[in-house]
């Protein structure tokens, strides 16, 4: 049970927000570019430009890394601020702002809303990350220990 518990935890808790949030935005290119475009066209009247298109959707792809990075940042500050328990709790705040910035974006007509968004979701998955990293220092190392049968670690 508990070796089910830590690959849940490694999988959810660890690397999964990251790589399912870096996939998944691969879908809707279309949609989201002609989404873009229609924002840009309501605006200013005119169609967006093709390389302008790319330069924006390539930021609204990229801009989950930056988040990410700073995630990196102030994920010991927080932790040893707010506690690991705390910080896992606050960090919550950066994933649903996220997700209701990007949810707002086509009712509001805004497409920098999934700019923003993105960024936050990005915070948010690698402060989860760095946290996990943090209280079980390494998959590798625990895993090890968790299928040892004296419970010591094999090397």
């Amino acid at each position: 049970m508990t070796m089910v518990l830590a690959v849940f935890s490694a999988g959810i808790g660890g690397s999964f927000q990251t790589g399912y949030n870096m996939s998944i935005i691969n879908a809707p290119t279309m949609e989201v570019q002609a989404f873009i475009n229609e924002t840009w066209t309501i605006r200013n009247g005119t169609n967006l430009q093709s390389g302008l298109l790319k330069l924006l959707w390539s930021v609204i792809v990229s801009v989950f890394t930056l988040g990410g990075l700073l995630g990196t940042w102030l994920g010991g500050y927080m932790a040893g601020k707010y506690g690991r328990k705390g910080t896992l709790l606050l960090v919550n705040v950066f994933t649903l702002a996220g997700s209701v910035f990007m949810g707002a974006s086509k009712p509001a007509g805004i497409f920098e809303l999934l700019i923003v968004g993105r960024f936050l979701v990005g915070l948010h998955a690698e402060l989860c990350k760095y946290d996990f990293r943090w209280r079980y220092g390494g998959l590798e190392d625990n895993a090890s220990q968790l299928l040892a049968k004296n419970g010591k670690k094999t090397e």
